[in-house]
């Protein structure tokens, strides 16, 4: 499973929680690999740009071809799924839609999705 936190992200902790649910039954044992997506302009919204990198092309090729090849996993959409909230929320959605080959199931927790003129006739900037 990977996730993508929102902006500002890091509070997730996952790994106690993770461990706990595994412990109790709650969950089979997975690979759970957390995707920071923040950067010195401020939050990726994971997708690729000219000015702040190429985030998709990160995730779905570089970050799940390494992790294929380095961890005991089932290397198919089927078995790899994404989640994320807020920012990352709508970088879940975006990559899992675009990506169905990579991604066979995908979670977003209230994705940070703005209007389509942009950042500046968004929530964000009103005030």
């Amino acid at each position: 499973m990977y996730f993508l936190p929102g902006y500002g992200g890091g509070w997730y902790p996952f790994e106690d929680q993770m461990n706990r649910l595994v412990a109790s039954g709650g969950v089979k044992e997975m690979i759970v690999v957390t995707v920071p997506g923040q950067h010195r302009f401020g939050g990726s919204f994971y997708v690729n740009s000219p000015v702040t990198g190429n985030w998709e092309d990160l995730i779905v090729a570089d970050i799940v071809g390494y992790v294929d090849a380095h961890y005991r996993t089932l290397p198919q959409s089927a078995s790899r799924g994404i989640g994320g909230h807020s920012m990352g929320g709508y970088g879940a959605l975006n990559l899992a839609m675009l990506h169905p080959d990579v991604f066979g199931a995908a979670y977003s927790l209230s994705p940070g999705l703005f209007d389509p003129n942009g950042l500046a006739e968004s929530q964000m900037f009103s005030y």
